[in-house]
């Protein structure tokens, strides 16, 4: 079964993008597989942490909304794979829009 570790903090600036990245290495070094979701929206740069010169072709965002598939979003580097922030906020990323059609 799958852990998760969510780090998540209000203020910027506060080194969550450099915890996640020195944690997710740790964790791939010792032979787990890590997916990073950088939820920093329009600042995201998780690619810039991991050392890659990614121009990452999609985003979660993406995925969300039906632009690609999951796997064409995945990014890898330095043997952690990654799914950077979308450039922009959408409406359709807010969880109201997620609970359309659905029964509650």
């Amino acid at each position: 079964m799958a852990e998760k570790i969510i780090i998540a903090s209000g203020k910027g600036g506060s080194g969550k993008t450099s915890l996640c990245t020195g944690l997710a290495m740790s964790l791939r070094k010792n032979g787990n597989f890590v997916l990073i979701v950088d939820c920093d929206i329009a600042q995201g740069c998780i690619d810039f942490m991991l050392s890659t010169d990614s121009n990452a072709l999609y985003s979660w965002g993406d995925i969300i909304s039906s632009g690609c598939e999951y796997g064409d979003a995945i990014c890898s580097g330095g043997g952690v794979d990654y799914l950077t922030a979308p450039k922009k906020f959408k409406e359709e990323y807010s969880y109201d829009n997620s609970m359309k059609g659905d029964e509650k």
